[in-house]
């Protein structure tokens, strides 16, 4: 949820679902895509991103009224994202898929970097509490 009312959620094809009741009416908000999206967060009540098939991303910058898609730099399919806020405040979004792709934003989700960990394994979960000490140099 983005607030006590407004939410978001992500399925196949393309296809995003917005409430603002708190959940008791949804109406569709497709982006421009046949994609199937995975994962989904948010930076704060107006700003979300999520992630998907082939290295899909999308932003919203209006509490999820409208999408726009943005380059990750790979072609692998995302399975999730997180938002990581440092002790500074400094946000940072990170997405992690197959054949241990890791993608990160510093910007909202506008531009991506993909660092290369050499991770053979494919990521399905971020673990925050780890990431969030990694971040904050306590790891």
């Amino acid at each position: 949820m983005l607030s006590r009312s407004v939410g978001i959620a992500i399925g196949n094809n393309g296809v995003i679902e917005r409430t603002s009741d708190g959940g008791s009416t949804w109406s569709a908000r497709r982006v421009d895509s046949s994609k199937d999206l995975f994962g989904i967060a948010a930076f704060d009540s107006l700003r979300a991103v999520c992630v998907g098939e082939k290295g899909a991303a999308y932003c919203s910058n209006d509490g999820g009224l409208t999408w726009v898609r943005h380059t990750t730099g790979t072609a692998q399919t995302l399975h999730c994202v997180a938002i990581l806020t440092s002790v500074t405040g400094q946000q940072m979004g990170v997405a992690c898929g197959d054949n241990g792709t890791v993608v990160q934003t510093w910007d909202g989700g506008n531009t991506w970097e993909a660092p290369d960990f050499g991770s053979p394994s494919p990521f399905d979960v971020i673990d925050t509490v780890t990431a969030m000490a990694s971040f904050n140099g306590n790891a």
